[in-house]
């Protein structure tokens, strides 16, 4: 989307670059390519992405017998796929007996295989200049291009999705976030790029990118400034000056979901940093604060007259998303009892979504399965 304004027609998006396959098993997936020596102000963030088998973290560095994978040609985005240097690179797997080297890198994986709608991170992978981390391939690329695309209809129609196809959406991502907030996991980077979807016809939204991710214990309660600008709630731009309390990191993802839901219907951010571009300035997150604490979101220059163009319903549940007060928010339960997120889907998208429920049945299934396993084993043993 445009700084401040509709967003521009894509011009140099493509598809999702070709994918991976493991030989063993045929499976397409990418890989995200970090380049080695890894500093080390990233190494957390990088932890929380990997998993190994099921659930055990692994450390940086580490390395183990492992099954080559296909060098396949590949282009496009290397985040999500690079050819890999050498003749194989190697398939890190976890050894029983190694020491757990934090909760951190046990995020995805405690998330990544329980739900249809978050990203299943399956490896690390190490050759002599990178780290792989081998993921879920998906193939219809992010979330941001697929709205970017629809900027000549928009011009026409209003919005850039309708109101049916972005609640589609909406109410997927929803059900990833509740996922996640219901394992005591905060995202704090919630956005169009870190929302990737699959080849169907529509779409299954697949969340992804748990690089600022937090687990808590007793409470959300948090205090690293952490996140983009334009999707970042008051509170966590206000954890930058010292706040005391912190933030509740659910509560920040609420705010994010409704930016994300506003991108989705208008193309525009509904607060910005037109003034100062670059987003790691404290100008930057200034000029969002401001914008955030000093009027409500429907009366921002920029976005008072698209706003029209959404429903009663649509605007009382984004009215209820950006309150300032914390506190007062409403709450990821709240938001899938509101009216609009209820409202019926079309037919297409209503069994497309069943479609979704149904893997999901059997993805839950499948990780109780594998949750009980290992408890018989140690009982018998």
């Amino acid at each position: 989307p445009r700084r401040g304004g509709r967003a521009r027609p894509p011009t140099n998006h493509h598809p999702a670059p070709p994918p991976l396959r493991d030989k063993a098993t045929g499976e397409e997936v990418a890989i995200k390519l970090i380049k080695r020596p890894l500093p080390k102000i990233i190494l957390p963030n990088i932890l929380r992405e990997i998993r190994v088998g099921r659930s055990r973290p692994l450390p940086i560095g580490a390395r183990a017998a492992g099954r080559p994978w296909s060098r396949s040609h590949c282009g496009g985005d290397p985040r999500r796929c690079g050819a890999l240097g050498g003749s194989q690179a190697t398939a890190v797997r976890a050894r029983a007996d190694r020491p757990r080297a934090s909760p951190a890198p046990q995020i995805q994986a405690d998330l990544g295989e329980g739900h249809v709608n978050i990203i299943n991170a399956k490896e690390a992978v190490l050759t002599e200049t990178h780290l792989g981390l081998v993921m879920e391939y998906a193939a219809g690329g992010s979330l941001t291009g697929y709205v970017a695309e629809r900027w000549q209809r928009a011009q026409a129609a209003g919005l850039f999705l309708s109101e049916d196809e972005a609640r589609y959406f909406f109410r997927q991502f929803v059900d990833a976030v509740s996922y996640c907030h219901g394992h005591c996991v905060a995202h704090r980077d919630l956005k169009l790029d870190n929302t990737l979807l699959d080849a169907s016809d529509p779409p299954v939204l697949k969340l992804c990118d748990f690089g600022f991710a937090k687990t808590w214990t007793e409470d959300a309660n948090m205090y690293t400034h952490i996140g983009t600008p334009v999707y970042m709630s008051p509170e966590l731009i206000n954890s930058s000056r010292g706040a005391e309390r912190g933030y509740d990191g659910a509560l920040a993802d609420v705010w994010a979901s409704g930016v994300l839901l506003i991108v989705m219907l208008l193309g525009t951010f509904p607060f910005d940093h037109t003034e100062h571009p670059d987003p790691n300035t404290s100008e930057a997150h200034l000029e969002v604060w401001l914008q955030q604490v000093r009027q409500p979101w429907s009366g921002i220059p920029h976005i008072k007259h698209a706003v029209e163009k959404l429903s009663p319903a649509c605007m009382d549940l984004l009215n209820r998303i950006f309150v300032v007060d914390d506190k007062k928010r409403i709450t990821i339960p709240d938001i899938r009892a509101h009216a609009w997120y209820k409202t019926p889907l079309s037919a297409k998208h209503a069994a497309a979504e069943a479609r979704v429920a149904e893997e999901q049945k059997k993805c839950a299934a499948a990780g109780a399965a594998a949750a009980v396993a290992p408890r018989l084993v140690a009982a018998r043993g």
